[in-house]
């Protein structure tokens, strides 16, 4: 796997691991990790290798991969968002959440 969706895929694992222990501080950390990860991907025109991450086994992953690529209007994020959203848990919830805001905001 490429250095960056490695790198992308352990921040985002470790992000919510951190919300899933009550530590909001470290998940932030983890999320600007991600950020900075998604920012050079797209200076670099990479940001198509994220496309791999929607189908990870990780739920996490899948979720935190999704959500930024439908900042550029993905379809294949929508669709990935919609189908976690259509599990149960905190996952699920944060990925119609994440629907529900990027509809109101377009």
């Amino acid at each position: 796997m490429d250095t960056e969706l490695d790198n992308f895929r352990k921040e985002a694992i470790a992000k919510w691991n951190c919300i899933n222990n009550g530590d909001a501080k470290t998940a932030n950390k983890h999320y600007e990790a991600m950020n900075i990860i998604y920012k050079k991907m797209k200076e670099n025109n990479s940001l198509g290798k994220l496309l791999e991450l929607i189908s990870d086994l990780s739920d996490e992953v899948v979720l935190e991969a999704s959500a930024i690529l439908l900042k550029e209007n993905c379809e294949l994020a929508r669709a990935a968002l919609t189908q976690l959203a259509g599990k149960r848990g905190l996952i699920a919830f944060t990925a119609q959440m994440v629907l529900e805001e990027t509809e109101r905001l377009q």
